[in-house]
Formats: structure tokens, sequence, C-alpha cells
């Protein structure tokens, strides 16, 4: 099992969370994977930009109302089994209000996707489309 798919089934086997019972979607996959990979490049979780990937989900996607949510690990865990980055992950959504109103829910659409820095550091972004 990949991180990727660790990230999956941790929201399968999560208690509470419907996310990852949404339809998968190519281009909200391919944005979440990107947005993963574009923070462990910068090494630093947030939204970065995300009014930009907003309107390009609006031209490849449609006229949606997108929502992301974006976590990552401390630097001692890159060395957990992948089902236990997912965790973490939901872990850190769950202290969200706004993040777990998102998690919580069973969507129209969905992507996700996991990216490690060079300092082992693991991001996550979830997409999703209502």
């Amino acid at each position: 099992m990949n991180a990727n798919q660790g990230l999956f089934v941790a929201g399968q086997t999560y208690p509470d969370v419907l996310v990852c019972f949404s339809q998968p979607n190519g281009a909200l996959m391919d944005m979440a994977a990107r947005h993963a990979r574009y923070q462990a490049a910068m090494q630093q979780m947030g939204h970065q930009l995300w009014w930009t990937r907003r309107i390009e989900l609006r031209w490849t996607v449609g006229a949606y109302n997108f929502e992301e949510v974006c976590a990552d690990t401390w630097p001692h865990q890159e060395h957990l089994a992948p089902i236990e980055i997912g965790r973490c992950m939901f872990s850190t959504w769950k202290k969200s209000l706004v993040d777990w109103k998102i998690a919580t829910r069973k969507h129209k659409y969905f992507g996700y996707g996991i990216a490690k820095s060079t300092r082992g550091i693991w991001y996550a972004t979830i997409v999703v489309a209502n």
C-alpha cells in the first residue's frame, strides 16, 4: 500500500468520515495531487493559490462549489505505515471545525493527493465539489 492508498483507506475507516465515499473525479484527483506536491516542494502546508486552482477547476469540472482541506505530518513521522499517515491527516482535520465539516460530508465529487517533502514531512490535500 502506498501513501495515497493509505490516505484513502484511512478516510474509509476513520470514524464519521464520509468524504472518501464521494465519487472520485480525475480533475480533482490531479488538482489535489498537484497541490500536495507543491506543498511538499515548498515545505509549507496551506491553501496557496487556491483562487487560481478554483478557476481552473471551474473550466475543467464545471460550475460547482469547490472546497479544499490540507494537512501535514510532524517531521518524526516520515516512516509511518501508509494507513497511519492517512490517520494522522484525518486527525489533523478533526481539530479544525471547517476541515472536519468537509471531511464528514459526502460530496458530489472528490479528489485526494499526498506527497512527501525532502525533509520527510507528508502533505495531503483533499478537494471536493458540490
